[in-house]
């Protein structure tokens, strides 16, 4: 099992704060890493992560979408938290819902600033330290909205198959590097982001259906699946986008 193991690890997790980033970066505590959690909204990192073993997980607030801001966290923060770094999770993301139609250039800018831009960003400047260390690991966040179409989210779906290229891009130009870059698609997973939806009668069987495991995720899922890509035992694995979607992605 030493090809599982992760411990010493030096991680850095975005969007940290959420339901989804909060279970990543206990996942990688518990299994030995050092983490960095960075969130644009300090309160928010403060009420995920207060009480934590600091000798564990650190916190950093970062407006990720500010291209200075990255540098520093990179060149600064990190250094001095980490030493290094090891692994970058590209967790953060937001969702805006509209038809065509409907949706605001202004909407459609800042999901892609946020989605898109913040992740190109982080990776750019992490994938410029691990070039400097010949090695490294990159999990980008994607979503079964990278292949598949759904209603009423023209602007997160076109995001998210921006990010499944962009991982198929980077494992192509710096797997020569010794650097790995792979992607998480998640299915429908239970978390804040699409809490409006189930909340209407009948969406939330509605959209079970459609998965052959006919549930939804817990947030908690995604867990193995990073850790496994962080992993030794993924080594040889570059380029990737593992669905983790109970089978939706072949109804």
């Amino acid at each position: 099992m030493e090809q599982f193991e992760i411990a010493g690890t030096r991680a850095v997790v975005t969007g940290a704060a959420g339901d989804i980033g909060r279970c990543l970066v206990a996942g990688l505590m518990d299994g030995g890493a050092r983490v960095l959690a960075v969130d644009h909204n300090p309160e928010a990192l403060k009420a995920a992560f207060d009480g934590w073993d600091r000798d564990r997980v650190a916190t950093a607030e970062c407006d990720i979408t500010d291209e200075a801001a990255v540098g520093r966290l990179m060149a600064e923060r990190v250094p001095s938290v980490l030493g290094g770094i090891d692994l970058l999770v590209n967790n953060a993301g937001i969702m805006v819902r509209g038809t065509p139609e409907e949706t605001e250039f202004a909407q459609w800018r800042r999901l892609m600033g946020v989605n898109v831009d913040a992740a190109f960003l982080c990776a750019q400047a992490a994938g410029r330290l691990m070039k400097d260390q010949g090695s490294g690991a990159i999990v980008n966040i994607a979503s079964i909205a990278s292949v598949k179409a759904l209603d009423g989210r023209v602007a997160y779906c076109t995001s998210k198959a921006a990010i499944a290229h962009m991982t198929r891009s980077l494992a192509f130009e710096w797997g020569p590097h010794g650097i790995r870059t792979n992607a998480i698609a998640p299915g429908f997973i239970r978390s804040r982001m699409n809490a409006d939806l189930r909340a209407i009668p009948g969406r939330e069987a509605e959209m079970a259906e459609q998965v052959p495991l006919k549930r939804f995720a817990e947030p908690e899922e995604l867990v193995g699946p990073l850790l496994f890509l962080a992993s030794p035992a993924a080594r040889y694995v570059n380029g990737h986008i593992l669905f983790v979607d109970g089978g939706l992605q072949v109804t």
